[in-house]
């Protein structure tokens, strides 16, 4: 188990814009270490999401996981163990709404 120091608001690496993760990269002991030590950063921090750049590694990669431990945000709805490359966001609606930060 490899738990990563996770970079805390204010960290100048947390400003940087992520680079696009190479997918000839998944398939290599790189790849499988790393998520390997985002799952196990993710459970020890008792958080239900974490990305890369939080623990200094400049990729659009994310994982969230929701129900195999107790969380810190109480009762949520169970999510498996979900991978994130790449991800783009796209706003459906210019509604707006206000919720407290969860993130690690």
């Amino acid at each position: 188990m490899a738990v990563r120091r996770i970079l805390r608001m204010g960290h100048p690496n947390l400003r940087r814009v992520a680079q696009p993760l190479d997918l000839t990269k998944l398939q290599t002991d790189w790849f499988r270490d790393l998520l390997r030590d985002m799952r196990d950063t993710l459970a020890d921090y008792g958080g239900v999401g974490l990305a890369a750049p939080q623990i200094d590694e400049p990729y659009r990669i994310a994982i969230i996981e929701i129900g195999a431990r107790p969380s810190r945000y109480g009762a949520i709805n169970d999510l498996p163990f979900t991978l994130f490359i790449n991800p783009e966001i796209e706003m459906l609606t210019a509604t707006t709404a206000g919720y407290w930060e969860g993130c690690l």
